[in-house]
C-alpha cells in the first residue's frame, strides 16, 4: 500500500487576524454598575475564594445564555459603586436582566430567603471602549473581543450572491469564550432540509508572540428535523444537546433576533431539559409554549416560526438517530465566499504572513510489516461465528497475510517469518452479564471478574499474548456505560489484546473495517509499517503525555523511541515496557496522580518523575553521542507544566521544565499544539483537492503540519493541523526537527482509518488509556462541539482556492 504521486498545495493561509484590538477602541458599548446595596453583603462573606468560583460558574452559563452579553466581571471584591459590571454592545431586555439579578442574589445572599422580592436600582451608561478602562485587560481580551466581533458582524446582513440569491442574516452566539455568528435557517434545495452559515470567532495567542489575534473558523450547523424514533432516547448516553430559543422576550430592544442557548439530555423517550434549566416558565416566561415532545414531532414548524423559534442543532456525535438528510461538511466555494464577506466587513484587520510550503518525505508504505524481535508465532481469535469467512478474505485482499499454511494458519507479510494461527469462538457467554447489569464503578470487579470466567471457560489459558477480534452489536446508548470497556479489561486479564467490530442491525460488516482493526491489534502487539525504517535515525525520540483516567486519577505516561524499539514508562513505574505487556498488566498499575493546584503539591512529584527519567535517557544518549528529541502536548500547560505556556515560552529559549536537564547539550525540546489555539487555514495555490498532508513554516519559526483525509472514501474530507514549536533550538536544526515530527503524525500509525494526526506516542497513549479508564468517570463535555468546522466537501470543479 503506497500512496500515489498528489500535488500538494505550495501555500498555507493562516484563518487568523492579528491588529484587531485598537479597530475596537473607537466602538461604543452600554453598561450598567454593580448595585451599591450588594456590596454590603459582599463583605460578610469569609470565604472569598469559594464565593468568587461560584459566580465565574454562573457568569459562564449566562454568557452561554444571553449572547448580548460582551462581559460580566465574576469578582465582587474588585467591583465598587463606579466600576462597570455588566458590558454589553447595547442595553439588554429587562427579562434577561432580571435573570441575572436572581442568579447573583442567590449565590451572593446564599442563606434562606434568598427570592430577590425587588429588582435592585440601575442605569444604563453609555461611552466608547477606549474610555471604559475595565476592558483594557489582556486577561479578559478573550471575553469581549470575539462578542463584539461577532455583534458588529451580525449588525447587517451578507450579500453573497455566489451561494445565496437573498440577504443573509445572522445572530449572535456564544460559549463562553467561543462566539459565533449564525445565519437563518436556510433550505437545502437538494434535501429539502435547512441549515445554516456558522462563523466561529475567538481569541487566541500564539507560542513565543503573546500579542492578541482572531481565529476564524467557517462551517455549517445541521438540525434535528425529522421525526423518528418517538420511543427511545434520542441523545447518546451522556451527551448533552444544545437547543437554541427565540421569543419576542429574548429579541434585543431593536427588535433584532436573538437565540438563547439552553441544554438538554438523554431522556427514557426524546429528550429533557437538564436540571437548572426545568423552570423555564418562571424564568423566561416560556416553558409551558415550549413543549419538548410538541418541538420533536414538528421541528420544522418551530424552525421557522413566527412568534416562537426553536433550534436543535445536530451532530451524529451527540444525536443517536438521523435527524437530517443533510451530511457533514462545507463545499469548499461556500467557505471561499463566505471568509471575503467577512474581509470585507472588517478590512481593517490584518491576516498573517502566509506559510511556506518545506518539501518532506511522503513515502507511506506499510508492508512488509516490521515484527517484534524474537516473535515466530502469533494467535488471533475470532470472537464470532458471523465475520469467520469475512476475516480470512480481508486478510488476503490487503495482504495482511501472504499464504494459507495448513487448516487455519497463515503466514504474515512481515520482515521476518512470522505464523499467524486463527481460531474461532461463541461470544455468547462472554456477553451474557456486561450486557445485563446496571454499570457502575463498584460493580466493575465483578463484571470484569464474570468476562475472564466465561473466556477461560469458553478458550482456556492463553501464556501468551493473544489477538482477539470481538464482534458485538453496537451499543445504542441506553447503556450508562458501553460494555466493550469491561469486555476489553476482561480479555487484557486473560492476555488477550483486543479489538472491537459494532455489529449493527440489518447491516454486513465492510472489509475496510475488519482490516483496520485486525492492522489495530497488531499496532497494539508491537508490529510497525515498512515506513519507519524512514525514521530509523541515530537519535531518541522521548515523549510526555497525561491521560485522565477516573475524574481525579491522572496517569503520566513517558515513551522512548530508538531506532524501531518503542518502550513505555508509567508514573510510579521504574521500569520500561513494550506496549503490549504493558496494555495487558495495566490494571496491576495503581500509582495516579491528582490534578496540580494550589491547594496540593503534586506537581513537585510529577516534575520529579520526568527528571529522574529524563535524566538517565540523557545520560545514556551522552554516551552514545546522540540527540535527544522531547515532545511534549501543551495540552499539559494548563496545570501541570506552565512553562509551556504561550506568554511564557520563547521560540529562542529552552523552557525551565526541569532547570537541571537545562546544561544537558544533547536536549532538544518540542511542544506539540493540537488545541483551540491552533490557527485555522485555508489553502492556496492548489492545482489538485485530494487526501494528503503538507509542512508549512512561517516568518516567526513557527511550524505547521496538516493532513486531509477522505471520510469512508467519499468526497468529504476530514481536516487537521498540528503547531510544531521547536524551543532552544539553533535555527539550521528547526527545518529538520519540523520534518521529523510531521513524518510521525502522517506515517507511523498502521491504521488505515485516519482520524488521528499526531506523532506515534501519543496515539499509543490513548490506547493505553482505553484499557482501564474508570467507566464511572464521566468526562463528557458541558459543551459538545456539534459544529462541522474541519469537514470540507470537495466538488470536482473546485481546483483552485484564492482565499
Amino acid at each position: 500500500m503506497k500512496k500515489g504521486s498528489i500535488h500538494y498545495m505550495e501555500k498555507l493561509r493562516l484563518l487568523t487576524f492579528e491588529n484587531i484590538v485598537e479597530p475596537l477602541l473607537n466602538e461604543s458599548v452600554s453598561f450598567i454598575y454593580f448595585p451599591i446595596e450588594w456590596l454590603d453583603i459582599v463583605e460578610i462573606h469569609y470565604k472569598t475564594f469559594l464565593l468568587t468560583s461560584k459566580l465565574k460558574r454562573l457568569n459562564e452559563r449566562l454568557y452561554d445564555m444571553f449572547s448580548d452579553i460582551l462581559f460580566i466581571q465574576h469578582n465582587p471584591y474588585v467591583l465598587n459603586e463606579n466600576t462597570p459590571w455588566i458590558v454589553c454592545k447595547e442595553p439588554i431586555r429587562k427579562e434577561q436582566l432580571d435573570y441575572i439579578f436572581q442568579s447573583w442574589y442567590e449565590i451572593i445572599h446564599d442563606w434562606k430567603p434568598n427570592k430577590l422580592i425587588e429588582p435592585p436600582k440601575y442605569e444604563w451608561h453609555y461611552d466608547l471602549i477606549s474610555n471604559v478602562t475595565v476592558l483594557h485587560d489582556n486577561e479578559i481580551y478573550s471575553k469581549w473581543v470575539p462578542a463584539l466581533i461577532s455583534h458588529i458582524f451580525c449588525e447587517r446582513p451578507l450579500q453573497l450572491e455566489n451561494i445565496h440569491e437573498e440577504d443573509i442574516y445572522f445572530s449572535p452566539l456564544r460559549s463562553q469564550n467561543i462566539c459565533e455568528a449564525m445565519s437563518e435557517p436556510i433550505k437545502d434545495e437538494k434535501t429539502q432540509d435547512y441549515f445554516a452559515y456558522v462563523y466561529r470567532f475567538e481569541y487566541i495567542t500564539r507560542g513565543g508572540e503573546n500579542i492578541p489575534l482572531l481565529n476564524v473558523s467557517i462551517g455549517i450547523r445541521r438540525f434535528y428535523q425529522e421525526y423518528n424514533h418517538p420511543d427511545i432516547p434520542l441523545l447518546l448516553r451522556r451527551k448533552r444537546g444544545m437547543i437554541l430559543i427565540s421569543t419576542p422576550e429574548f429579541a434585543s430592544n431593536n427588535k433584532k433576533l436573538r437565540f438563547v442557548k439552553l441544554k438538554v439530555q438523554q431522556a427514557t423517550n426524546g429528550i429533557k431539559w437538564i436540571k437548572i434549566f426545568r423552570n423555564l416558565k418562571e424564568d423566561f416566561h416560556i416553558g409551558g409554549e415550549v413543549e419538548l415532545e410538541h418541538i420533536l414531532q414538528y421541528p420544522k414548524d418551530y424552525m421557522l416560526g413566527a412568534n416562537i423559534r426553536v433550534l436543535l442543532p445536530y451532530n451524529e456525535r451527540i444525536y443517536k438517530v438521523q435527524g437530517t438528510k443533510i451530511k457533514p461538511g462545507i463545499k469548499v466555494k461556500e467557505r471561499e465566499y463566505l471568509f471575503k464577506g467577512f474581509q470585507q466587513k472588517f478590512s481593517y484587520f490584518t491576516l498573517l504572513p502566509e506559510c511556506k510550503k518545506l518539501a518532506t518525505n511522503n513515502e507511506n508504505e506499510l508492508f512488509p510489516l516490521i515484527a517484534p524481535k524474537g516473535l515466530e508465532t502469533i494467535t488471533l481469535e475470532i470472537w464470532s461465528e458471523k465475520i469467520s469467512m469475512e476475516v480470512e478474505q480481508a486478510l488476503f485482499e490487503s495482504e495482511i497475510v501472504l499464504a494459507h499454511i495448513g487448516e487455519s494458519s497463515y503466514v504474515l507479510n512481515a520482515d521476518s517469518p512470522v505464523l499467524l494461527k486463527i481460531v474461532r469462538y461463541n461470544i455468547e457467554k462472554v456477553l451474557q452479564n456486561p450486557y445485563k447489569m446496571q454499570y457502575c464503578q463498584k460493580y466493575k470487579t465483578n463484571l470484569v471478574e464474570d468476562v475472564m470466567k466465561a473466556v477461560y471457560a469458553t478458550a482456556g489459558e492463553r501464556n501468551d499474548a493473544t489477538l482477539a477480534l470481538i464482534a458485538m452489536k453496537n451499543c445504542d446508548g441506553r447503556e450508562k456505560i458501553d460494555p466493550k470497556q469491561i469486555v476489553r479489561e476482561g480479555f487484557a486479564r486473560t492476555n488477550r489484546i483486543s479489538a472491537f467490530i459494532n455489529l449493527f442491525i440489518g447491516q454486513s460488516v465492510s472489509r475496510k473495517t475488519i482490516i483496520n482493526c485486525i492492522l489495530s491489534l497488531l499496532e497494539q502487539k508491537g508490529f510497525l509499517k515498512r515506513s519507519w525504517n524512514k525514521i530509523n535515525l541515530p537519535c531518541t525520540y522521548v515523549n510526555l503525555s497525561i491521560e485522565r483516567i477516573s475524574k481525579f486519577d491522572f496517569l503520566p505516561l513517558i515513551s522512548q523511541i530508538k531506532g524501531k524499539e518503542i518502550s513505555y514508562k508509567l508514573y510510579g513505574n521504574t521500569e520500561w515496557q513494550t506496549i503490549d505487556r504493558l496494555l495487558l498488566n495495566i490494571n496491576k498499575h495503581n500509582a495516579f496522580l491528582p490534578q496540580p493546584s494550589k491547594r496540593n503539591d503534586m506537581g513537585i512529584q510529577f516534575k520529579q518523575f520526568v527528571s529522574e527519567t529524563l535524566t538517565g535517557i540523557l545520560q545514556h544518549a551522552k554516551e552514545q553521542n546522540e540527540q535527544v528529541y522531547f515532545i511534549i502536548d501543551a495540552n499539559l500547560r494548563k496545570h501541570w507544566i506552565k512553562e509551556l505556556q504561550n506568554k511564557k515560552i520563547d521560540i529562542d529559549t529552552f523552557p525551565e521544565i526541569v532547570p537541571d536537564v537545562l546544561k544537558v547539550p544533547n536536549l532538544n525540546i518540542i511542544r506539540i499544539n493540537t488545541s483551540f489555539d491552533v490557527p485555522k487555514y485555508g489553502e492556496i495555490e492548489c492545482d489538485d483537492i485530494l487526501d494528503g498532508t503538507s509542512l508549512y513554516t512561517d516568518q516567526k519559526g513557527m511550524y505547521y503540519s496538516t493532513g486531509k483525509y477522505s471520510i469512508n472514501g467519499s468526497e468529504t474530507l476530514q481536516r487537521y493541523i498540528l503547531e510544531i514549536l521547536p524551543l532552544g533550538v539553533k535555527p539550521v536544526e528547526r527545518n529538520y526537527i519540523a520534518k521529523m515530527i510531521h513524518y510521525m503524525c502522517c506515517n507511523s500509525s498502521m491504521l488505515l482509518e485516519k482520524d488521528v494526526h499526531m506523532p506515534y506516542s501519543m496515539h499509543m497513549a490513548k490506547v493505553v488509556k482505553g484499557y482501564m479508564t474508570d467507566i464511572d468517570a464521566r468526562e463528557f463535555k458541558e459543551f459538545d462541539d456539534e459544529l462541522d468546522v474541519d469537514i470540507m466537501k470537495i466538488e470536482k470543479k473546485d481546483s483552485i482556492i484564492l482565499l
